[in-house]
């Protein structure tokens, strides 16, 4: 990756013109391999670390960790991401009765919180009803009132609730200073927590064609799931094929234009998705320059 960087002349009191130099960073590999954790039953879970930033920092590995919920960890799972990874943090971004019997296992010495982030009111409509006929037709009413959809991570973005939870997360981050690692889920590891994941690469200068490549390795990790999952919704809504499909979208991956219309929203309203995560999430300027200290090298 080549990058041009304006320099100065000085050591003169006459005003020396500006000229543009070009510096070379590293380019960035994102792949499954590349990424993901040594755990083996925790899904979808990989690391930010290793990422080059335009400036030439490099995001620490072993520090940032995202996942898919933690009830399917094995004992000595748990104790990889105590002992390797030094784990200081796990945040759950999952809402309400969403976890259900699906809790985070008590890992000692580990600080759990919960940032409960409805990235779409559905999330707590559906999770609220208990009666599975009842969750069906919720689940159609929002489909038809069009909370479900390619616009569903702009549109949480939106909302004060959601970017509320989003600071919370970088002030545990700030909190950790990364002395600690800090691992963050919400179901399966893909919508909210890829919402989280991007807001931080962008945070610390990571070039936008790696955040969105860092996105989709979520396909990866659920290679298939899409197609099984379409098939349970076919049979849930045989006369409903656009339903069912939009519902299969949403559980089995994760889909470009998802993040790409958040992008743009964000890009709209501030100018840069990093002006964003400042004037409307609330992160300062100084907290920006210490997450960076911490986390980059």
């Amino acid at each position: 990756m080549i990058m041009a960087v304006s320099v100065s002349g000085c050591g003169s009191n006459a005003a020396a013109p500006e000229k543009t130099v070009e510096v070379s960073v590293p380019g960035n590999i994102v792949t499954k391999e590349s990424q993901q954790l040594t755990t083996t039953s925790i899904i979808n879970a990989r690391d930010l670390g290793g990422y080059h930033t335009v400036d030439g920092k490099t995001i620490k590995r072993g520090l940032l960790l995202r996942t898919a919920k933690l009830s399917t960890a094995t004992e000595e799972d748990i104790a990889i991401l105590k002992n390797d990874y030094n784990l200081g943090y796990v945040i759950d971004m999952r809402v309400g009765g969403e976890a259900g019997t699906d809790t985070d296992p008590v890992i000692e010495g580990v600080e759990q919180v919960n940032l409960p982030v409805g990235i779409t009111a559905f999330i707590t409509k559906s999770y609220a009803a208990t009666d599975p006929e009842e969750r069906l037709a919720i689940l159609k009413k929002i489909y038809e009132d069009g909370e479900i959809g390619e616009y569903f991570y702009a549109n949480a973005l939106k909302q004060d609730s959601v970017r509320e939870q989003y600071k919370l997360f970088f002030d545990v981050l700030l909190k950790s200073k990364g002395e600690k690692a800090v691992l963050w889920h919400c179901s399966h590891g893909k919508d909210r927590t890829g919402i989280g994941a991007a807001l931080l690469l962008y945070v610390f200068g990571v070039d936008e064609e790696t955040i969105l490549k860092d996105f989709l390795l979520t396909n990866e990790f659920y290679a298939g799931a899409e197609d099984a999952a379409r098939e349970q919704f076919m049979t849930l809504f045989p006369d409903e094929p656009d339903l069912a499909n939009a519902m299969a979208a949403l559980s089995g991956g994760v889909k470009e234009q998802y993040l790409r219309h958040a992008i743009d929203y964000m890009k709209e309203e501030s100018g840069s998705v990093e002006a964003f995560v400042r004037e409307k999430i609330g992160v300062s300027d100084e907290d920006i320059g210490l997450l960076r200290s911490y986390y980059l090298i």
